[in-house]
């Protein structure tokens, strides 16, 4: 999950009519972002933690 730095938004990625360049995740290291739609920070951390397990047994079954 990253916000420190812009991504080209596309035109789906509206949140309440306003388009959120800055809120994205990185789905591996040379991923330059794909948007993604904040909704509240329990969710946040959720899919945060989500990222972190699905990375893990990805990473573990190679």
């Amino acid at each position: 999950m990253d916000n420190a730095h812009g991504i080209k938004a596309s035109k789906a990625s509206k949140v309440n009519g306003k388009r959120h360049a800055y809120d994205h995740k990185h789905r591996h290291l040379s991923d330059k972002g794909v948007p993604y739609e904040f909704s509240s920070a329990f969710q946040l951390i959720e899919d945060f933690f989500i990222g972190i397990d699905d990375t893990i047994e990805r990473l573990s079954s190679k």
